[in-house]
């Protein structure tokens, strides 16, 4: 790994670059207050089979002179596209965290810039415990209203029951139309892949996706349309047509959530129900949360599901369960006669006992055709 330095838009920018591997160049942008030494440790994993390049950006923790250049959000975000330029790199994955994710995405707004070198976007910290899409996407939507591309930062959920229609001629004007209430806005199209069905001759999802292409080229600079699947079935979707994949180029990854994950989020949702789960409880969800995180799919039906916490949904999971655990505990209140719930200390009536927790991941498990460990 060498260290080296280039001047981008009147500001020194010192990187580390590893210059080796056979993989895609891997670009990491951090956020305030911290340099790129942030990513270290994941170099040392990546470096021999990518070639990993880690600047330290103009961000409040830099050691270079800046002399008097501008460093404002527009100009740092126009300044890692120029960066990339500065040193010729191509088909570049752009690893971004923290503010440093909006910097990117306010580069990938900005109609002045050339993003081709860009081939992929992996933003980290994402949080979507319970709604989808996070929060991160209302912020990108935000970020192009303030940008004037958009004429609102509102965005619009569809799924295929908003876009296919049973009949012959049906999806072409129920799919334009949702578009239509979408246009100056975002629209978001959730489980994408469900139009797609290769198998089935006689399905409409196709001409639902052949609408949504051409609206995405008419209006490509003043609507976003967003589209969320699991990787490979979405792969399989934009493979469909030639046309789909140069449409929607940029790609956000979100990746599993790990055993830690599902406890932070089962504690979130509990908070917001105003429930306590015991001590005991929360041990036993956590290791039904680390053997889903740590155990591979082997269904045949949905082969496309790398690990089991993708089988049962990840944060859906988690929210399901709590949901259940909630309706035991109010059962077993409700039948126990030596409880007045109009007199009963509310501490006590709002804890997920270990009893409660372990029926509920019996259920919710058993609906998932899963054997709990």
């Amino acid at each position: 790994m060498t260290t080296q330095q280039v001047r981008v838009d009147g500001v020194d920018i010192a990187y580390t670059d590893t210059d080796t591997g056979s993989g895609p160049t891997i670009l990491f942008v951090h956020g305030v207050y911290v340099t790129g030494a942030l990513r270290n440790d994941v170099v040392s994993e990546l470096g021999g089979g990518f070639r990993c390049v880690v600047p330290t950006w103009p961000l409040g923790a830099h050691s270079t002179p800046t002399g008097g250049a501008d460093l404002g959000a527009e100009a740092t975000a126009r300044r890692i596209v120029h960066f990339i330029e500065a040193l010729d790199l191509r088909d570049v994955t752009v690893v971004a965290n923290d503010t440093g994710g909006g910097l990117v995405l306010t580069a990938l707004g900005d109609a002045t810039l050339d993003k081709s070198r860009i081939g992929r976007l992996v933003l980290t910290n994402c949080d979507s415990y319970e709604h989808f899409p996070p929060g991160s996407f209302a912020h990108i939507c935000q970020m192009y209203f303030g940008l004037g591309i958009l004429e609102s930062p509102e965005f619009i959920e569809v799924s295929r029951k908003d876009l296919v229609h049973e009949h012959i001629g049906g999806t072409e004007s129920k799919t334009a139309a949702a578009l239509e209430s979408a246009k100056g806005r975002a629209l978001f199209i959730d489980e994408a892949p469900e139009l797609y069905k290769p198998d089935n001759e006689r399905d409409f999802g196709h001409i639902a996706m052949d609408v949504i292409m051409k609206f995405a080229e008419d209006h490509r600079h003043d609507t976003m349309i967003a589209m969320a699947g699991y990787a490979a079935p979405m792969n399989r979707l934009l493979g469909a047509n030639p046309g789909l994949r140069s449409r929607f180029p940029f790609q956000l990854e979100f990746s599993s959530c790990n055993g830690e994950d599902l406890v932070a989020i089962a504690q979130l949702f509990a908070k917001r129900g105003h429930v306590t789960i015991e001590p005991a409880a929360l041990e036993r969800f956590a290791t039904v949360a680390k053997w889903l995180c740590a155990t591979l799919n082997t269904r045949p039906d949905e082969p496309d599901l790398e690990l089991l916490v993708d089988v049962a949904g990840n944060g859906r999971f988690v929210r399901t369960v709590i949901e259940q655990a909630t309706r035991k505990a109010k059962a077993r209140m409700a039948s126990d006669p030596t409880v007045d719930l109009l007199t009963a200390d509310l501490s006590a009536i709002s804890l997920l006992t270990a009893d409660d927790m372990e029926a509920a991941l019996k259920d919710v498990l058993m609906a998932l055709e899963l054997s709990s460990p």
